[in-house]
């Protein structure tokens, strides 16, 4: 084989496939990237001599190509979107009762790894906001009186008050309801034994927007193994039927939180991101 035809295939094997989707997709991620760098302190790269070589390599210019027009034959498929006006047929106080019940009487998980006391989620039954925890451990509230604990309550409604909503305005659950008994649990079994409830809980609240706090749920709610950092930060829809698709944003726990202070501020930006949510959400209410 000639020295020209390896030129010729290696430049190909180089030159990336023509596709507007993944260019955006790889826009998007190295967006998301620089930002999170920018937020954790980092203002400046080496010039390496392999980042100034790619910085300055040009690509010969494409050839237009001509596409089939398939508009006759492309049928747009889309996601319902949740409408807060239509809620489930029956009253709250119903559906909350039968949430009792149905948690009273569960027998999901082989309850090892959980003390068998489920704590109910709380707040308003039609929130402006509904907040998934991960779970809460029984060595730091013995007696249920905490959704995620005593620390983690107290973060959680400051954080509520600097985007300037009341306990009244949201609701607050964990996708494990029962506490867990091992502080080194990763939870990732007991989330899946109650994920059907978790998803009763969602129909019943019927919330027009979700933020799911920890990387258990942030995985559970959106289906991925991406680590927290990457799931953040965008909103992500989530599917249930009869509901439709509610936009989900995840982010770090308060637990997270109060032993890694210096990522609050990159929770905030998130905060901040739900804060635009809700009130555009007013203003469409309003239309």
């Amino acid at each position: 084989m000639s020295a020209e035809n390896n030129k010729k295939i290696a430049a190909q094997s180089i030159t990336p496939p023509h596709n507007p989707s993944s260019l955006r997709d790889l826009l998007v991620c190295l967006k998301n990237t620089l930002r999170f760098h920018q937020l954790s302190g980092i203002t400046h790269y080496p010039a390496t001599p392999e980042l100034q070589k790619f910085l300055i390599q040009k690509n010969p210019p494409r050839k237009e190509e001509k596409r089939p027009d398939r508009s006759a034959t492309h049928i747009p498929v889309t996601i319902p979107a949740h409408n807060p006006s239509q809620p489930p047929p029956s009253s709250p106080k119903k559906r909350f009762a039968e949430l009792k019940k149905d948690f009273l009487s569960c027998s999901s998980c082989s309850r090892d790894h959980v003390q068998h006391t489920p704590i109910q989620g709380l707040g308003s039954p039609s929130p402006l906001l509904m907040i998934i925890g991960d779970r809460t451990f029984r060595a730091r509230n013995p007696d249920g009186r905490f959704i995620f604990g005593p620390g983690e309550d107290e973060m959680l409604w400051k954080m509520m008050a600097a985007i300037g909503l009341t306990r009244a305005e949201v609701y607050v659950t964990n996708c494990i309801k029962c506490p867990v008994i091992e502080l080194n649990d990763d939870g990732e079994q007991a989330a899946a034994c109650c994920s059907t409830h978790l998803k009763k809980e969602i129909f019943a609240v019927s919330p027009p927007l979700i933020l799911a706090m920890g990387e258990l749920t942030a995985r559970l709610l959106l289906n991925s193994r991406e680590p927290l950092h990457r799931l953040r930060g965008t909103f992500k829809p989530y599917f249930l039927p009869k509901l439709g698709s509610i936009p989900v944003l995840a982010t770090y726990h308060p637990r997270f939180l109060l032993v890694n202070e210096k990522m609050k501020q990159i929770t905030w930006v998130d905060l901040q991101l739900v804060q635009s949510k809700l009130k555009k959400n007013k203003k469409d209410v309003r239309r």
